[in-house]
């Protein structure tokens, strides 16, 4: 999305209308035609600025989609694809996946054993402090209206957010992802799914596991519990 375009083809647009609205009012066939014309400028800008990305950013899901896939292949040369289990370790600042129960402590980054425990630990600092950066989770008391703000508002995961939360685990539900979302959805482990538990984390200021998660008709549900 860009700002400048978006701004300026609403701004043409309302003043389009204003004069069509003259011109209807006056019969002024030539002011009509004019203000059609410049409405049809202003919703082009206007879609221009919902829809348009910048080049970096393109040339950043390009090495996101090949990191992804890398990442990926240790993922399944590890056997940790058919069964695993993943964790925020938030004090480490530390996404991990393993396939038995693993302590936060013990966990280093990349790929590692402890006992006969096999994980793959990917940093998350940088992602936790660049998503919230601008946020302080203290001063809220709604998950709701944190995970909104930014996963809908500030990055565009999704439409809307649905939580539920019991008393050791919290369901979230995004609804309607976006296909800019889904397209860096499809491998085992990926930003996204990385994302939104570091998030939930970083919000409750402890770290969680997560033990469900489902697609379900375009809606992206994850369940996790404090750990």
């Amino acid at each position: 999305m860009e700002y400048r375009y978006l701004v300026a083809g609403i701004n043409i647009a309302l003043i389009s209308i204003i004069f069509i609205v003259f011109s209807l009012l006056s019969s002024n066939n030539v002011v009509l035609g004019i203000s059609i014309s410049t409405l049809v400028l202003g919703s082009l800008l206007l879609t221009i600025g919902i829809t348009y990305t910048p080049p970096l950013r393109d040339l950043l899901r390009i090495y996101v989609s090949d990191a992804d896939l890398f990442i990926n292949k240790i993922f399944e040369d590890s056997g940790l694809v058919s069964n695993h289990r993943f964790k925020i370790c938030l004090d480490r600042g530390l996404a991990t996946f393993s396939n038995k129960n693993i302590d936060c402590r013990d966990i280093t980054p990349g790929l590692g054993v402890v006992g006969d425990t096999i994980y793959i630990s990917i940093p998350i600092k940088s992602l936790i402090t660049r998503t919230t950066s601008e946020l302080v989770p203290e001063s809220r008391t709604e998950l709701l209206d944190y995970l909104r703000e930014v996963l809908v508002g500030r990055y565009g995961v999704c439409k809307d957010i649905i939580v539920e939360e019991g008393d050791d685990e919290i369901s979230v539900e995004l609804i309607s992802i976006t296909r800019e979302a889904k397209s860096l959805m499809n491998t085992p482990i990926n930003s996204i799914r990385i994302a939104i538990p570091s998030i939930i984390s970083r919000f409750l200021g402890r770290s969680i596991e997560v033990v469900h998660e489902e697609f379900v008709r375009g809606n992206y549900i994850v369940r996790v519990r404090r750990v």
